[in-house]
């Protein structure tokens, strides 16, 4: 009898201990999957876990609803879930079988960033990432799956705008090398006319020559030789000059402008000054808009105001000048001008007066030119990928506008 109590005891001590492991193990299970749960409540990513077979939807954070606009409680069981409106990238509906979570479950499928455009509960549609994966118990048999969304809205329209600033960056860059490509096409007409203006004066040292040798060789030294030699002496000061420009002009071209902020206002007054100080017999005004800047570079510059406003300052002298330089805006872009109230010209030459050497006559008593200062300041605005262009009246004077290439800020 006392074995039969002795082997009871011990039953139900082995009972006890076992009770209390179990206990022991559920109270860890449970503090697990506590864990778990905060876990996965505070994820910035939606998860949602699905039994199987019931298709029992188990766990889901609040990351899915903020991501659906919609509680989960609209999808207790799978099935509900599933409808859901997704779409492929281009459009499709999905269907049942090409989702995440079916594919995890149904082919124990692992899924990996997976795109989906979603209809959210407010109507409003986004991108979402989808990645799945299925839950197997100790046999490899599949008892539920998890499936995150993660919202790629935002970084969707980014990348587009990334893509559409880079399509229009290249776009800016095919237009500037356009741009350039004119340019120097332009450049090489300009050479090619400068060097076919050359050959007149060419011409004309070899007709004064051929004439200067016959007299010496008559030893006829008069007063029409001496004319002779004096006007050879023009026509190679004027070679040496139209030579001198045409390497000015190359210059422009060759040399790499350096971009820096200039006050143009400022860099207008000094100019003005220095034409008053060699001059100061003339009367008149400038008219300076104050405050106006641009970015370029500042030698360039200096010679095309330097050339623009000596050209205003030259066709002024008949009255009491009046020059202004200011700035207008024009389709978003800088425009700057120079006005004056001088003899002007017909505004069917307006093109012609940027040709090298060219000419439209008119000048005053006492002033001299050679046809360059506004071919020069025609090359330096297109190396600085701007324009340049005038309009004039005969005797009411002129106004030149130019541009940059910027835009205004």
């Amino acid at each position: 009898m006392m074995g039969k109590t002795h082997k009871n005891n011990e039953n139900e001590k082995v009972l006890q201990e076992t009770n209390a492991a179990f206990i022991d193990a559920k109270n860890k299970l449970e503090e697990q999957q506590s864990l778990l749960s905060v876990v996965i409540e505070n994820l910035p990513v939606g998860v949602i876990i699905a039994e199987v077979p019931s298709g029992k939807i188990v766990l889901g954070n609040i990351a899915m609803e903020t991501i659906w606009r919609m509680p989960l409680l609209r999808a207790q069981f799978l099935d509900d879930y599933l409808n859901f409106k997704r779409f492929h990238l281009d459009g499709r509906r999905y269907l049942i079988s090409e989702l995440s979570l079916i594919r995890a479950i149904a082919g124990g499928e692992i899924v990996i960033e997976a795109e989906e455009i979603i209809e959210r509960g407010d109507g409003s549609r986004g991108i979402i990432q989808t990645n799945a994966a299925p839950i197997k118990n100790a046999n490899g048999t599949v008892i539920a799956a998890v499936s995150t969304n993660i919202d790629i809205s935002a970084r969707k329209q980014t990348e587009e705008r990334l893509k559409r600033l880079s399509d229009t960056f290249e776009q800016q860059v095919f237009e500037r090398t356009a741009q350039i490509q004119v340019t120097n096409q332009e450049l090489g007409s300009v050479i090619y006319s400068m060097s076919h203006d050359l050959y007149s004066p060419l011409r004309g040292i070899s007709g004064f020559i051929g004439f200067l040798s016959e007299k010496l060789e008559k030893k006829q030294v008069d007063a029409e030789t001496r004319s002779y030699t004096d006007r050879i002496q023009g026509i190679v000061n004027r070679m040496e000059h139209m030579v001198g420009a045409i390497h000015f002009l190359l210059d422009i071209f060759r040399t790499d402008y350096k971009q820096q902020e200039i006050k143009l206002s400022e860099m207008v007054a000094e100019i003005a000054a220095d034409f008053k100080n060699k001059s100061p017999q003339r009367t008149g005004e400038f008219i300076i808009e104050p405050h106006l800047v641009c970015c370029a570079d500042k030698e360039a510059i200096r010679e095309l105001l330097n050339n623009m406003l000596s050209n205003a300052w030259k066709y002024t002298t008949h009255k009491p000048y009046r020059i202004e330089f200011g700035k207008i805006v024009k389709d978003g872009q800088p425009v700057y001008f120079i006005k004056d109230n001088g003899i002007g010209f017909d505004n069917k030459n307006a093109t012609q007066i940027f040709r090298p050497f060219s000419q439209l006559g008119g000048y005053p008593t006492g002033e001299t030119g050679y046809g360059i200062g506004l071919a020069i300041a025609h090359a330096i605005i297109k190396k600085h990928l701007g324009d340049l262009w005038a309009d004039g009246e005969e005797g009411k004077g002129a106004t030149f506008y130019f541009t940059l290439g910027g835009r205004e800020t």
